[in-house]
């Protein structure tokens, strides 16, 4: 079972690898979709994401932990 997930983990990254090399349109509209998302980035939404992204830092998962 290890040896298929391994294989196919392998071949996934090679695919991958493969459209990134061409310039698989696929990755070009996923660039084109990121350029546009951070044109649309604020100061407050990222003080917001940057929020969201501490609930999950170490020290509130070990209090939590602790409470619970």
């Amino acid at each position: 079972m290890s040896a298929v997930l391994l294989v196919g983990a392998a071949w996934l990254f090679f695919c991958i690898l493969e459209d990134v090399v061409t310039g698989d349109p696929l990755l070009l509209a996923d660039s084109a979709i990121y350029h546009v998302i951070q044109e649309l980035r604020t100061a407050p939404s990222d003080a917001v994401m940057i929020a969201i992204t501490e609930l999950g830092d170490t020290t509130v998962v070990a209090a939590v932990t602790l409470v619970v």
